[in-house]
Order: structure tokens, then sequence, then C-alpha cells
């Protein structure tokens, strides 16, 4: 089961690489977003599939960058937008 849902992130991980090429500036921040989160799915489930809890601890930060960048660029580019 665990093996699906890895396919399946992948799948959605390559989808998601689409938003990054094609669109506007907001459209590529969602999509590294989205891809980040997939990417924090799988290193999720690869640590569960796997059984080590450093992937998970690895996994975590990971997340927490994501989320401390997209606040920070987003920021940015709204501040770009009012000038």
């Amino acid at each position: 089961m665990i093996e699906l849902s890895i396919v399946f992130l992948i799948i959605a991980i390559f989808m998601s690489v689409f938003r990054l090429v094609k669109g506007s500036s907001w459209d590529i921040l969602l999509g590294y977003s989205s891809f980040s989160s997939k990417i924090t799915l799988l290193m999720v489930t690869i640590g569960m599939l796997l059984q080590k809890e450093w992937a998970l601890d690895l996994s975590l930060i990971y997340m927490l960058l994501n989320t401390g960048s997209v606040v920070i660029v987003s920021y940015f580019m709204g501040r770009r937008n009012l000038n």
C-alpha cells in the first residue's frame, strides 16, 4: 500500500512541475509550494516504509524551511506589485 502511495506521489510531483514551467510569477510560487509539499510527503512516506525516524525529522525541517521561504518570497512579491 505504501509503495502505491509512493508511485502516486511521484506522478503528482511530475504534474506539479508543469506549473513551475508555465505561468506567471504567482503561479510559479504556487507550483514551488505544491512541489515542496509533495516532496515532503514523499520523504515521510519513504521514511515510514524504511522505518527510519531520522527521515521524518528531516522532512519536518524541510517543511518548515519551505513554509518560511514561501512566506518571505510572497511578501516581497506583494511589495513589488504595490510599487
